[in-house]
């Protein structure tokens, strides 16, 4: 015959445990349960089970109360374990997300589809400049006027990409 590999629990009823005898002592408590005196003291100020008579925990409502404790615990731990996973799941989404944004910003500046904002504004200022300069200079024909705002309008991109000084912006 087989043996099986973990050995099968003894279940028993709280009433086989303690035949005839309605309360336990902490020290039998301490033994199964593993915690002190203290821990069972606070546990019943906490309200889990009823206070000791003459270092007696009344035997039902004492198990009861710990059943409740270990539940509790568990669901705590339980509840902690899939909070933090969460969080660590939408911690990688933003990274992620980080991530593909840089990349989508690298790849449109190498197909100059993105250009620095300091090179656009100092080429917009000098041009901006430069057509007041020419509009106060004399007086202009429509067609003039007309042929200087057309040409700021139209400003080449590699006007932009020539202004060395802030190519490193990015």
């Amino acid at each position: 015959m087989k043996k099986a590999k973990y050995p099968r629990l003894e279940t028993r009823r709280l009433s086989e445990l303690a035949p005839n005898k309605p309360t336990i002592s902490w020290e039998t408590l301490e033994n199964w349960t593993g915690l002190t005196d203290r821990r069972m003291r606070q546990l019943t100020k906490e309200g889990y089970f009823p206070d000791p008579v003459q270092g007696e925990y009344k035997f039902h409502e004492t198990i009861r109360g710990l059943i409740r404790h270990y539940q509790t615990i568990t669901s705590k731990y339980t509840g902690d374990r899939a909070r933090i996973q969460l969080d660590r799941e939408r911690s990688r989404a933003r990274l992620e997300k980080a991530r593909a944004n840089i990349a989508e910003i690298k790849e449109a500046r190498m197909r100059n589809e993105l250009l620095p904002a300091a090179a656009v504004e100092a080429v917009w200022s000098a041009r901006v400049l430069l057509t007041r300069q020419r509009v106060l200079q004399l007086p202009l024909s429509e067609s003039q006027k007309h042929e200087i705002l057309e040409e700021l309008r139209t400003v080449p991109v590699e006007e932009y990409l020539s202004a060395k000084q802030y190519e490193n912006d990015f």
